[in-house]
């Protein structure tokens, strides 16, 4: 969650985005209450919001799998057992992989 404040503090416009979007379903009045499911369903540009924040600052710097056979990946033959270390910090923000 930090990540998405100090991500919509950089951009003012989206923050008049979420902001707008967020009075439109639930209003500006203050609440004791959380939003619903239903009303945070009806959120779209928020919850977009939120997933752009995990994936350019992921809760897990990345993962480790292990193959349980022998397989080509590219130019590289790895053997059944081989452990792979994927890093989600440079795959989710890699130009080649999202344009914006």
């Amino acid at each position: 969650l930090q990540w998405v404040l100090l991500m919509l503090s950089q951009h003012a416009e989206c923050q008049e985005k979420c902001y707008k979007e967020i009075v439109s379903i639930i209003g500006d009045s203050p609440h004791e209450d959380h939003p619903t499911r239903e009303e945070v369903e009806k959120m779209p540009y928020l919850a977009g919001m939120i997933k752009e924040a995990l994936r350019v600052r992921p809760v897990s710097l990345g993962f480790l799998r292990e193959t349980t056979k022998v397989m080509d990946v590219g130019d590289y033959t790895l053997k059944a057992g081989a452990k792979i270390v994927v890093f989600n910090s440079i795959f989710q923000v890699s130009e080649e992989n999202f344009e914006n």
